[in-house]
């Protein structure tokens, strides 16, 4: 009886080929994704999120302000104003970079750069990226992990943010990055006859 002694060489060859040929596509989607989204300076974006719509501009830096039909919220980095148009209130805090608030420039700006993107779903319409905190027991806003769904061509559709037990989503549309931002749209002067609470 002949014994092939290629034949095992040849399958296991075989194996290991198949196994990086279907690894590489995931590697492949997660190098652009990072090349697209990592170290932003700025992004805008229409968004809806538990029954609310809105628009944001942000800019690295804690640089952000957030419309909301009848109130914005704006901050140039160092204060932040909560805009009521209909009382015609503005609300003035200090910015605070370690507030456990989580939004759509949190999420791109640092948590992108911090935690660790993985691929769970990738389908003829969809590819679906999970970002975990390094160590689950240091995490950033009390995330524990963040799913963004994005077309093939990896622009942003949802954001799913899991703390604890609870899970809020965004849905983004129109989302542009690293577009010029006028500096004006981060601050606020209030017109005369305004009520003007400053908490700071």
């Amino acid at each position: 009886m002949k014994i092939n002694l290629y034949r095992p060489i040849a399958v296991s060859l075989f194996a290991v080929v198949g196994a990086v040929s279907f690894a590489a596509p995931d590697e492949d989607i997660l190098q652009a994704f990072h090349k697209k989204y990592d170290n932003l300076s700025s992004m805008s974006c229409n968004f809806t999120s538990s029954g609310f719509k809105g628009m944001m501009y942000a800019m690295r830096g804690g640089k952000y302000r957030i419309e909301l039909g009848e109130r914005s919220i704006i901050s140039d980095g160092q204060v932040v104003f909560n805009v009521q148009y209909s009382t015609k209130t503005v609300i003035i805090n200090e910015y605070d970079v370690n507030t456990d608030d989580v939004s759509v420039e949190k999420i791109l700006f640092t948590l992108l750069n911090v935690y660790r993107a993985e691929v769970i779903k990738n389908t003829s319409k969809i590819v679906l990226i999970r970002l975990l905190p390094p160590n689950m027991d240091v995490t950033i806003a009390g995330v524990d992990k963040v799913e963004l769904t994005c077309t093939k061509t990896l622009d942003l559709r949802s954001i799913d943010v899991y703390n604890n037990s609870s899970r809020t989503t965004w849905s983004v549309q129109n989302l542009k990055l690293n577009k010029k931002i006028n500096s004006a749209q981060f601050t606020f002067n209030p017109p005369a006859g305004w009520q003007t609470v400053d908490l700071r």
